[in-house]
């Protein structure tokens, strides 16, 4: 079937990819018109369909054929990426005669294109960051929350060069409980982060591991992981060390033997 293009009834054109110019009426135009005269015969898209059986086709003054594409069949759902651009008013010769009627414009629409792939996009974000923050690596120390500001007169490391060890002798626990009161220092002057553990020497079993503790501050209380039948045991708090500069370069540690009296 084949459709002519009624020309002269807007200035609007639209290029097909030979360069030919078609004459169209925008969408609030199509709207405007009588329901009985809103009837739509195809889709027009700037490629050609090449094994379309309809055909558009506009005339010169002595009725011509000057230019010509395939159109595609109409479509109720041209697609989620398409937008309707205008309509091109035509006749076509039917079994009841001329009808006049329009060729809809189909485009793909940029926008909605674009809204796709930013969608995309933050859904790659979203998975990415749903992955990224649990598994990322810390901004700083992980440091212990229960450490406390704790100065002892005299005690502070005046030398940047080297790591002041505090003394801690005996541990004091009670039967059944595991409750500890001792202070566990990271002297003043230290140039480094303080982590404890204090370790039973003849099994290797830690009892009890500390975080991040900054230069100045103490554990002063803190619990072991299960309770110690009475006695006299050996054991060690062993310190790890971080730079105050970078928290993930480790210096020299060091091992503070102690007993732990369990009445």
């Amino acid at each position: 079937m084949r459709y002519s293009v009624k020309k002269g009834v807007s200035k609007k054109r639209i290029k097909d990819e030979y360069g030919s110019q078609w004459e169209y009426i925008s969408k609030k135009e199509y709207q405007a018109q009588e329901e009985g005269a809103k009837k739509i015969y195809g889709d027009f898209q700037k490629k050609d369909s090449q094994d379309a059986q309809r055909q558009l086709e506009a005339a010169d003054i002595n009725g011509n054929t000057v230019q010509s594409i395939g159109i595609y069949r109409y479509s109720a759902n041209p697609g989620w990426s398409k937008t309707v651009v205008g309509y091109i008013p035509i006749s076509a010769e039917t079994e009841k005669g001329k009808q006049n009627g329009y060729i809809r414009i189909i485009k793909t629409s940029v926008l909605k294109c674009l809204l796709a792939c930013l969608a995309v996009l933050a859904a790659a974000v979203a998975v990415f960051l749903a992955w990224y923050i649990p598994n990322r690596a810390p901004d700083g120390p992980d440091l212990d929350e229960s450490a406390v500001a704790y100065h002892i007169e005299g005690v502070a490391n005046s030398d940047p060069n080297q790591i002041m060890l505090p003394g801690l002798g005996t541990i004091k626990l009670t039967t059944g409980q595991t409750h500890v009161e001792k202070v566990l220092l990271n002297p003043e002057g230290n140039p480094c982060y303080f982590q404890f553990r204090l370790v039973l020497k003849d099994t290797g079993e830690t009892l009890y591991e500390s975080k991040m503790v900054e230069p100045g501050k103490a554990i002063v209380e803190f619990d072991i992981n299960r309770a110690l039948e009475a006695g006299s045991y050996e054991a060690e708090v062993r310190i790890d060390t971080r730079s105050l500069e970078d928290a993930e370069t480790p210096l020299n540690g060091g091992v503070i033997a102690v007993t732990l009296e369990v009445e």
